[in-house]
């Protein structure tokens, strides 16, 4: 798949008006149906830094985590959650490595001076290609 199909995905669910978390977990989710438990409306507060807020982490980056513990979560107090806490480890050193922040706010003033970014979409869909070649490359 490539990084364009996966904006695609992005933006449809934008125009179902989901917004940055919702939209990158669900596009995760539909890419990776086996791996991937419920969700529905978890992502949901985390729009714009959580309660758009613009001030705390940026919903394309929770989203993600989110559709992470999704697929590879405990469902028991005891159990082994190191596979989940490497794999959101990494896709924030990712996210990082791209953005240069993890703030909402932060990473759509970046974005907008990035070839190709223009707004909260583009970073949804670059985050979520990020995510998505994370996954892959971790035989998901």
């Amino acid at each position: 798949m490539q990084e364009e199909e996966i904006r695609q995905i992005v933006l449809k669910h934008y125009g179902q008006g989901f917004h940055c978390a919702e939209s990158i977990s669900r596009t995760i989710h539909e890419l990776f149906p086996k791996e991937s438990g419920p969700v529905d409306r978890v992502a949901s507060g985390f729009c714009g830094g959580i309660g758009r807020c613009r001030e705390d982490v940026c919903g394309a980056l929770s989203g993600g985590v989110i559709a992470l513990g999704s697929m590879y979560g405990r469902e028991r107090g005891d159990g082994n959650i190191d596979r989940l806490v490497a794999l959101s480890a990494e896709y924030r050193r990712r996210f990082m490595a791209e953005f240069g922040t993890t703030v909402c706010k932060d990473v759509i003033e970046k974005s907008k001076k990035m070839p190709g970014m223009a707004d909260c979409k583009d970073v949804t869909g670059r985050a979520a290609w990020i995510l998505f070649r994370l996954i892959e490359g971790n035989g998901a």
